[in-house]
């Protein structure tokens, strides 16, 4: 058994993103707003406010996480 406290030298040590960050480009932006806009009206036409509602929350949900900068974590082997 070893009673050692020493840790071991690492092998390979690096930083990294949690998850890449991809450009959204206007042509995503103009496509994702006409998409909720022709949502929203649909349901606003169709009578069906809580679906107005769960669109509207999804996306300022989305808009919110997407804010926030992308976290590093260090990798070590």
């Amino acid at each position: 058994m070893n009673t050692s406290s020493d840790t071991p030298t690492p092998l390979l040590c690096w930083k990294a993103n949690i998850y890449p960050k991809h450009k959204r480009g206007i042509v995503w932006i103009v496509t994702m707003l006409s998409i909720i806009a022709l949502l929203v009206l649909y349901s606003v036409l169709a009578g069906s406010w809580s679906f107005t509602t769960v669109i509207v929350m999804f996306a300022a949900v989305y808009w919110f996480i997407h804010q926030k900068a992308v976290d590093e974590r260090e990798i070590t082997i």
